[in-house]
């Protein structure tokens, strides 16, 4: 049984309960059964019960005295609604990361994992003890314990139910003596659970990775990728907010029950949502990285670390739980975020933003024109300019006012990315020139799009690689006397931050002064190139690279840190984020008279993205997922093992901010169904498929085009002006194409500023798709037709379905009202005009059922769900090829 969010009393009840149990003892241990590190022979002297208790939350923790010393124990978390327990007794609580001279990241691990008794640490009698507590909360103590380097730790964690929805709200304080060790991080709240319920194998991880995953059967996949993983070559390169990582919630949940993990951060300090198997348990943390603003003086910098304080950094931590899936516990997030006025949504809905222009809000389609990287993939402008003609003549033919706008990729002579410090640029003043002009022919090409068809040009620049040479080791580098060190994130042990997938790359520090800069500067120099008498030049900046995702750099604790650069705070915090934002400013200040809505889009799509002035559109680089729900895995799916992506980002923020996609190559249409490469060689599922899913979800279409150039450099036999180049697609694959671009355009109300609703179930043919994974050709199943539902400011709901597939199907649509807002007995129908009939939406009880419809091969159908008169109909609109 599925139980619906926000179901039960409204009011919450609060309550704290003290239970008293003294003189039981512990059973020894079976025959054969291993005693030592991580199982406990001590016999139970006495336990100490304390309970919180609201109508959504019980939480039990005990203070356990036994013949070795003391211990906490969280013994369980209660469901009031479906009164199931789960057993969290072997949950570490806390643990943190110490880091000293010589001590290499990510730190060392206290207490040690080894030390760690049936999932508690146990202390020596007199180290643990109950804090004073009031109503409806609890206060847990660890004083003097000592640490690896010699130095006391205390530790006090506070745990306090909340009137406004009953959940349980998390905070600790760690404090160091005086020493030479720093409290790097906490992973806190660790909990460790066997799973919901009776069993564990229905359970459903979500993880905010890439866009959003979820992963079935978590603890039966027995892999997970940990934030500490020993295939990349930097502990905290992974799982990381903001940054890959797209928000600050995990769940874990099955068809009963689910339990909801959230850092309620309004600022979004970077952050660690990390997750591990051991045994038969799942463990699920939050890591929370210490941070110190910046001080002149490093020893003081240093003291400051020696205190991890939650309530300092800015936020709790919320276990709760939901009923549902990830869709519900995202509900949660969401609320959250609204109701506590995170900064990322200051900015308001699309709608209302006025650092944006129409050209932004009513975007359908991004075409991306590569002209490449060489000196020798010059702009060949006549035939550029046919190129692109035909492809946006194809694009308008049918609306003339489709909101088109054209990236220009490979613009600069050299590189790209050319406002990255390379070993070949320096001179004698140890810093590199400012190299790379605009290739010759790109100010006219921009000036054509704007005067002949009236669309803005922007450009791509990467913003967060250094590439060193091959083979230089790492001491070479951060001992260089040059440059280098400005603009590198560093860690405490001075070594650079280092690419988990890149032998040769470096991360750029986002808080390095000289080379923020320096972008500045490149990207005024680019701008000012591009404008001409009639246009303002480049009006949006495609940021690719990691410019946009937070690290975590020690270098303001370096002695070689130069003292006009990396003044910034140590460590996590936001400042990162920050940094990006006044970047962002200063670039629509420098540019505003000329472009007033110059924007910037960002290749990631994290959600503290969305507050950054004159940024209306988030480039999408989560990963593509399917519809259908027994779809377990797909090719090109999420980074995390056993998992399927999930359209995070989209059912969260999908009123504030416009999301892109990857883009796809409009050669990679091909005649034949079956795969495609894609992006960063990855196979994805046929493209129609791709940009179907894209479009139904909402995304701004992102499709990539050769230059004549380049396409003509990579197979000198392509020679035609438009979709010639390395394979023919099909007629009627473009006009897909054009049909889901047509689509958005006539209903941007629903799929540009509307509310994503949960998907309706398709009752159609499931088709399979072939790619290789692993080496193998693999079939993945997936329903022949994708379905979506998107409700607009006025409060009417539109459904769109579409059937990527060269073969006629049937399918019917069903939801559950309460997903859609639809009260119990209220009379909705389905306006299916475009076959010719206006037909009741029929009611199976808890969910609503179409008639069986129809969709001809690759097209699209919008339906319009609407109560009957006195309110208008809005007529079916479905756009024809």
């Amino acid at each position: 049984m599925r139980h619906r969010a926000g179901t039960g009393p409204r009011s919450i009840m609060l309550a704290a309960l003290t239970i008293l149990a003294v003189g039981t003892v512990a059973p020894s241990a079976a025959p054969g059964e291993p005693e030592g590190a991580g199982s406990s022979a001590a016999a139970v002297v006495s336990r100490e019960t304390r309970s919180l208790e609201s109508s959504a939350l019980r939480l039990d923790v005990s203070l356990e005295k036994t013949t070795d010393g003391v211990r906490f124990v969280l013994d369980s978390l209660t469901d009031p609604v479906t009164g199931i327990v789960l057993d969290t007794s072997a949950s570490p609580i806390w643990q943190v990361a110490l880091a000293g001279a010589g001590t290499p990241p990510p730190g060392t691990s206290f207490p040690p994992d080894n030390k760690i008794v049936d999932g508690s640490v146990v202390v020596p009698e007199g180290h643990a003890a109950w804090g004073p507590s009031e109503p409806g909360a609890l206060e847990l103590r660890w004083t003097g314990l000592e640490t690896p380097g010699g130095q006391a730790l205390d530790v006090t964690v506070s745990i306090r139910l909340r009137s406004s929805d009953g959940f349980a709200e998390w905070s600790l304080s760690a404090r160091l003596s005086e020493g030479s060790s720093m409290l790097v991080s906490s992973a806190f709240p660790l909990l460790d659970l066997p799973g919901i319920g009776q069993d564990p194998s229905d359970d459903v991880l979500f993880h905010p990775t890439m866009g959003g995953s979820v992963v079935r059967d978590p603890v039966g996949c027995g892999r997970f990728l940990n934030e500490f993983s020993s295939t990349t070559h930097d502990p905290e390169a992974v799982l990381l907010y903001p940054g890959e990582v797209a928000s600050q919630f995990l769940s874990l949940y099955d068809d009963d029950l689910g339990l909801y993990l959230a850092a309620e951060d309004r600022a979004g300090a970077v952050k660690g949502l990390a997750y591990s198997t051991r045994g038969h348990h799942l463990r699920l943390w939050i890591r929370n990285y210490n941070s110190t603003p910046f001080d002149e003086n490093r020893a003081a910098m240093a003291a400051a670390l020696g205190t991890l304080d939650l309530a300092a950094l800015g936020y709790p931590v919320v276990v709760g739980f939901h009923h549902g899936d990830w869709m519900d516990a995202a509900d949660l997030y969401r609320r959250w975020a609204v109701e506590a006025g995170a900064p990322f949504l200051a900015n308001g809905p699309l709608t209302a933003r006025t650092d944006i222009g129409e050209r932004v809000t009513g975007a359908v389609l991004s075409l991306r024109y590569s002209f490449g990287f060489s000196d020798a993939d010059a702009v060949e402008l006549e035939q550029d300019e046919k190129r692109l003609a035909a492809a946006l003549d194809f694009f308008r033919a049918n609306e003339p006012d489709l909101n088109i706008s054209v990236g220009l990729v490979g613009v600069i002579e050299g590189r790209e990315d050319a406002d990255i410090p390379r070993e070949s640029w320096y001179g004698s003043t140890g810093r590199p020139e400012l190299d790379g002009d605009l290739k010759p022919g790109v100010a006219e090409l921009i000036d054509w799009l704007q005067s002949t068809y009236g669309i803005p040009a922007g450009h791509n620049r990467d913003t967060g690689n250094w590439r060193i040479e091959e083979g230089t080791t790492e001491r070479a580098i951060y001992d260089r006397e040059d440059a280098l060190h400005r603009a590198i994130v560093r860690r405490w042990d001075g070594t650079p931050h280092r690419k988990p997938w890149s032998e040769i790359h470096r991360s750029v520090c986002g808080g390095s002064q000289w080379q923020l800069a320096r972008r500045r500067a490149i990207r005024t120099a680019t701008v000012l190139d591009s404008r001409g008498a009639d246009h303002p030049g480049f009006q949006f900046l495609i940021v690719s690279g990691q410019g946009s995702v937070a690290k975590l750099c020690y270098a303001p604790l370096l002695a070689d840190n130069p003292d006009d650069d990396h003044r910034h705070p140590v460590g996590g915090g936001s400042w990162w984020m920050e940094r990006f934002a006044s970047y962002g400013a200063s670039l629509r200040s420098l540019y505003g008279q000329r472009a007033p809505f110059y924007t910037l889009i960002p290749e990631r799509e994290h959600e503290r993205l969305i507050g950054v002035p004159g940024l209306g559109i988030l480039g999408g680089k989560g990963r593509w997922y399917p519809f259908s729900e027994d779809t377990v895995t797909q090719a090109g799916g999420g980074s995390l093992p056993c998992s399927q992506p999930v359209p995070l980002s989209m059912y969260l923020y999908h009123r504030w901010v416009l999301q892109g996609t990857q883009g796809v190559f409009l050669s990679d249409y091909v005649d034949a169904f079956g795969a495609a490469y894609g992006e960063d060689g990855l196979l994805v599922p046929h493209p129609n498929f791709q940009v179907a899913v894209a479009a139904l979800t909402g995304r701004l279409l992102s499709l990539k085009l050769r230059g004549v150039h380049l396409a003509a450099r990579e197979d000198p036999s392509v020679d035609g002006p438009f979709f010639d180049q390395l394979r023919r697609p099909a007629q009627e694959d473009r006009q897909f194409l054009r049909l889901l671009a047509e689509t958005r355009h006539r209903n941007l109300p629903y799929l540009a500023w509307g509310r994503m609703l949960r998907f309706p179930t398709v009752a159609t043919d499931v088709v399979q798709l072939e790619a290789y994974r692993d080496g193998a050709l693999t079939t993945y199943p997936i329903r022949a037709v994708v379905a979506s539902a998107f409700q607009a400011a006025d409060g009417t709901i539109e459904l769109f379905a579409a059937n990527p597939t060269r073969t006629r199907r049937t399918f019917t649509l069903s939801f559950d009202p309460a997903d859609y807002g639809i009260g119990d007995g209220a009379s909705w129908r389905l306006d299916s005009a475009g076959h010719g009939t206006f037909v009741d939406w029929v009611s199976g009880g808890s969910t609503y059922t179409s008639p069986e419809l129809s969709l001809d091969p690759l097209s699209v159908l919008v339906l319009s769900l609407r109560p009957p008169a006195p309110a208008p109909r809005h007529p079916a609109r479905r756009a024809v090829p």
